[in-house]
C-alpha cells in the first residue's frame, strides 16, 4: 500500500510542479490554442502541449519504481513495470505524433496510420484480447489479435474526442484510472494497479490547471498518449477477470469517451459527412445545450463516468445473475441518457428502423433491383412495358401508362377516387405516366427511378433498330450497285 501510495503521489507532486514550468515556457514559445468564432471559444490564446507534463510525470514515478525494485528497497512483481518499458517506444511514437499535429497540424490518415502500427506492436507485445480459460482452440487468435488493434486505436482517438471542455478529458481519464485500479485490485493484479497509479497522479496534477478555467490544454499529445494508455490497461485487465462479464468491464470504465466517438461515426455517417469531420454535437455540447456552464457539464460527465466505473466493478465482483441485471440497468440508464439529450440524427434512425420505414424503403430497393434486371433482359419495347407494369403492380400504383416509338401502352390497377398522377418525359424516346395514393412516399421515390432507367433502355433498343435499319440500308444498296454494275 505504500508503495502503490508513493507512486500516485510522486506523479502528483511532480505534475504539480512542471505543468506552470509547460505552461508558462511553451506561452512563451507560442505554442497556444488561439479563440476563434467556430469551435474554439476559450477567453484567452492557452498554451496546447499540456500532455508533456503528464508524459514526463508518469515516466518519471514509473522510472522511480524501476530504481527502487532494482535497488531491492521495496519487493514486488515487476512484470507489469517491464512490460511498460517495453510498450515505450510505440507509447512516444503516439505521443510524438500528438506533438507535432499539436505544433505543425497532421492529417487524419497519418495519425491513424502511427497509432495503427502502435497498436500492432502493443498487441505482438502481449496486450492483447485473452479468451477464456476453459476455451483452448488457437484458431481466433489472429481475429482476437485485430480486435485488440482496434480497441487500441478506438481508445487513443475516443479521449481526443471529448476534450472539448475544460477538464472533461483529464477528469474522464482520472475516474477511468480509478475505476481500472479497482478492477484490477479485485482481479488480484496489484502489480497492474502500480503502473496506473502514476498515470493517475499525473492526471490529478495537471487538472489542477486544466480545471475551468483552464490555463493550459492538454493538446492532442496528451489526449492521445493517455487514451493509448488506458486502452492498454482495459487489455491487461480483461485478461484476468475471473467473471465472463468482468472481461467487458474496461467497457464500462471508458463508456463516455467510446460512447461519444461510436456516436460521432453514427452522426457523420447518416449525414454522409467525413468521419473525421469536426462539429458541435458531442457529448459534452450537448450537455451544454441543457444550460450548464462549461464547469458544470464537465463535474455532470466526471459523476456518469463514476457510475460507469462503479458498475464495472460491480459486474466484476458480483456473480453472474446479479452482474447481468446490472449490465441490462446500466444500458437502459444509458439509452434514457442519450435520449434525453436530443440528438436528431439518432432519433430518425430509430423511426426509420421501428415504424417500418426500413422495411418499406428495403421493398423498394428489391423492386427497383428486380425491374432493372427485368429491363435488361427485355430486347423489345414489349418487354419493357411488361417489367414495367410488373413492378407498377407489385408496388401498389394505380395506374401506369407509356407512349414510345408511336406505340401507346397503359394499365388500371385500381381507380380511388383521390390519386396523385405524375407524368415524366423521357425525352426522345415518350413519356410515361404513374398514379399512387396520395400519401404513399415509397410510390413517389421510385417514378424517377423507374423512369430513368426505362428511359436508359428505350435508348438502347432505339439505338440497336436504327443501327439494324442502317445495315440493312447499306445491304441493300450494295446488292443494288452489284446488279448495276452487272
Amino acid at each position: 500500500m505504500f508503495l502503490m501510495m508513493s507512486a500516485l503521489l510522486g506523479a502528483l507532486l511532480i505534475s504539480l510542479m512542471l505543468t506552470p514550468f509547460c505552461r508558462d515556457f511553451f506561452g512563451f514559445l507560442g505554442i497556444v490554442d488561439r479563440p476563434d468564432a467556430g469551435r474554439k471559444r476559450h477567453a484567452r490564446p492557452t498554451p496546447r502541449v499540456g500532455g508533456v507534463s503528464i508524459m514526463i510525470s508518469f515516466l518519471l514515478a514509473l522510472g522511480c519504481l524501476a530504481l527502487a525494485w532494482k535497488a531491492g528497497q521495496f519487493v514486488f512483481d515487476a512484470s507489469m513495470l517491464k512490460l511498460m518499458f517495453g510498450l515505450l517506444p510505440v507509447t512516444l511514437l503516439i505521443f510524438c505524433i500528438g506533438l507535432v499535429d499539436d505544433i505543425r497540424g497532421l492529417s487524419p490518415r497519418i495519425k491513424l496510420l502511427g497509432q495503427t502500427v502502435a497498436a500492432v506492436y502493443a498487441v505482438a507485445m502481449g496486450v492483447t484480447i485473452a479468451m477464456p480459460g476453459w476455451y483452448t482452440d488457437p484458431s481466433p487468435s489472429l481475429l482476437l489479435g485485430a480486435g485488440a488493434v482496434f480497441w487500441l486505436v478506438l481508445c487513443t482517438n475516443a479521449l481526443n474526442l471529448i476534450d472539448g471542455l475544460d477538464g472533461l478529458a483529464g477528469g474522464v481519464a482520472v475516474v477511468a484510472c480509478a475505476g481500472l485500479i479497482a478492477v484490477a485490485l479485485v482481479n488480484g493484479q496489484p502489480a497492474l494497479a502500480l503502473v496506473i497509479l502514476p498515470l493517475m497522479g499525473a492526471l490529478i496534477g495537471f487538472l489542477v490547471f486544466n480545471f475551468n478555467p483552464a490555463s493550459i490544454f492538454l493538446g492532442d499529445c496528451g489526449s492521445l498518449s493517455v487514451g493509448f494508455l488506458l486502452g492498454v490497461f482495459g487489455l491487461l485487465c480483461s485478461q484476468k477477470t475471473h467473471t465472463g462479464l468482468g472481461r467487458v468491464a474496461p467497457l464500462l470504465v471508458l463508456a463516455l469517451p467510446l460512447l461519444d466517438v461510436g456516436m460521432s461515426i453514427v452522426r457523420r455517417v447518416l449525414r454522409k459527412q467525413p468521419v473525421f469531420s469536426s462539429d458541435h454535437n458531442h457529448i459534452h455540447h450537448k450537455v451544454q445545450t441543457l444550460g450548464m456552464s462549461q464547469a458544470k457539464a464537465a463535474l455532470t460527465l466526471y459523476l456518469a463516468s463514476t457510475i460507469a466505473a462503479i458498475a464495472a466493478v460491480l459486474i466484476t465482483t458480483l456473480p453472474i445473475g446479479p452482474a447481468l441485471l446490472v449490465m441490462v440497468v446500466f444500458i437502459i440508464v444509458t439509452s434514457l441518457s442519450i435520449r434525453a439529450l436530443g440528438y436528431i440524427e439518432l432519433g430518425a434512425l430509430g423511426a426509420f428502423l421501428l415504424t417500418g420505414a426500413f422495411s418499406s424503403a428495403l421493398r423498394t430497393r428489391i423492386l427497383i433491383r428486380e425491374y432493372e434486371a427485368a429491363l435488361s433482359a427485355s430486347s423489345s419495347i414489349e418487354g419493357c412495358w411488361n417489367a414495367l407494369t410488373t413492378t407498377a403492380r407489385e408496388a401498389r400504383f394505380y395506374f401506369v401508362a407509356l407512349e414510345t416509338m408511336g406505340q401507346c401502352f397503359e394499365h388500371t390497377f385500381a381507380t380511388p377516387a383521390q390519386q396523385v398522377r405524375f407524368k415524366v418525359d423521357l425525352g426522345a424516346t415518350g413519356t410515361a405516366e404513374f398514379a399512387y395514393d396520395f400519401g404513399s412516399v415509397e410510390n413517389a421515390a421510385m417514378i424517377l427511378p423507374l423512369a430513368h432507367r426505362l428511359q436508359e433502355r428505350l435508348h438502347e433498343l432505339n439505338g440497336n433498330a436504327v443501327g439494324l435499319e442502317k445495315a440493312a440500308n447499306q445491304r441493300v444498296a450494295r446488292v443494288r450497285a452489284v446488279a448495276v454494275g452487272s
